[in-house]
């Protein structure tokens, strides 16, 4: 065999054995993505079956105090020990309450709807000091759900959180577990809130039915060649007092269904609070104490935080009506569809992250 021969045979080789070289890498690869593909969609497959889960399993008894959180930091204060059988027995008589049989999820869902927290400047005032225990309840009654549900492998973080208000930084949100890792497997579902909201969109047109015929008056007046200015600077006040109006039936909505309910017959419960501590709570430009209107804060709040969809909504009618495209009836029910759509009150979205433990 000739040189070149023998040369043309170890350059075959060397392909044919760079070539299985390559298949042998490829080949670990690609079984080592289909094996984290399949651990992502099996953890993906856990996260999902166990919030739903959370949905359809029951609490045998569920308790937790009133204001029992402010009541043992008054009792520390004054030298009680709270691990005795006396003081344990007679605040469990006085500030107990408790519920037999309620889904997890809904035991979460409550937590949440009754914290009224506002978030403002990255800081957060929670308004309702009533249901600090609760909170604590609810946290350590999902926990022990959840670890019971996962084996010692797995670490999880769970979320629900509610806000009414669109746009508006008010909340309510319980959470529990670890710090979810970057990549963490994830399940998301809407969560419908333990109570029946009534407001309807029959009661906000009904509410706002008088200031609708004055913007229909004032649309009228343009079309028959009317300011476009004074139009829209009339439909601005209008569309103003529109939201001002269903706010308030908004807002006296979600009292009555959460805070209120929770309170009873003691009025403000930042008057509460007042009575355990000297402390006042500030998050510009609230500053929350016993005087806090918290009606009037949060109506303040959604007028503030709808001021530039409501400027929106003015361009898009003024557009509309000048156009032609607009109708009388279809401009009516636009206000009425956009007024409804500042208030969701049903619903909460639940997240649940599950992945394996570094130590596992």
């Amino acid at each position: 065999m000739g040189d070149a021969g023998y040369s043309t045979m170890m350059d075959a080789i060397l392909f044919l054995a760079m070539v299985s070289a390559c298949a042998l890498i490829l080949s670990a690869a690609t079984t080592e993505g289909r094996e984290r593909h399949v651990a992502d969609s099996s953890l993906r497959a856990l996260a999902s079956s166990s919030l739903a889960s959370m949905e359809t399993s029951r609490v045998d008894y569920f308790e937790y105090r009133v204001l029992g959180d402010r009541v043992d930091e008054v009792a520390e204060r004054c030298g009680i020990d709270q691990g005795s059988w006396l003081y344990s027995e007679t605040t469990k008589a006085v500030l107990g309450r408790g519920n037999r049989h309620k889904p997890v999820m809904e035991i979460a869902a409550e937590a949440s709807a009754c914290q009224f927290t506002l978030r403002l400047g990255g800081d957060a005032l929670r308004l309702n000091p009533l249901t600090g225990d609760y909170t604590g309840q609810a946290q350590a009654t999902v926990d022990r759900f959840l670890r019971e549900r996962l084996d010692g492998r797995y670490a999880y973080n769970f979320s629900i959180r509610w806000t009414p208000f669109a746009g508006v930084p008010f909340e309510g949100s319980l959470s529990c577990g670890d710090a979810p890792p970057p990549g963490a497997a994830s399940a998301s579902a809407l969560v419908t809130m333990p109570y029946r909201a009534s407001m309807t969109k029959e009661s906000i047109e009904e509410a706002i039915s008088p200031t609708l015929d004055e913007i229909e008056r004032s649309t009228a007046e343009y079309m028959a060649g009317g300011s476009e200015a004074v139009f829209r600077e009339r439909l601005r006040s209008s569309l103003g007092s529109c939201l001002e109006k269903a706010s308030r039936l908004m807002v006296d909505d979600v009292l009555d269904n959460t805070l209120y309910q929770a309170s009873g017959d003691t009025g403000n419960p930042l008057s509460l609070l007042a009575s355990f501590s000297d402390d006042y709570m500030t998050v510009e430009p609230i500053r929350a104490n016993d005087s806090l209107d918290v009606k009037e804060a949060l109506c303040k709040m959604i007028a503030l935080y709808s001021e530039e969809p409501l400027d929106g909504l003015v361009d898009e009618i003024a557009r509309g009506v000048k156009d032609g495209t607009l109708t009388p009836a279809e401009e009516r029910q636009m206000i009425v569809r956009w007024t409804c759509s500042r208030y969701s009150p049903s619903s909460a979205r639940a997240t649940l992250y599950v992945w394996v433990r570094a130590d596992a």
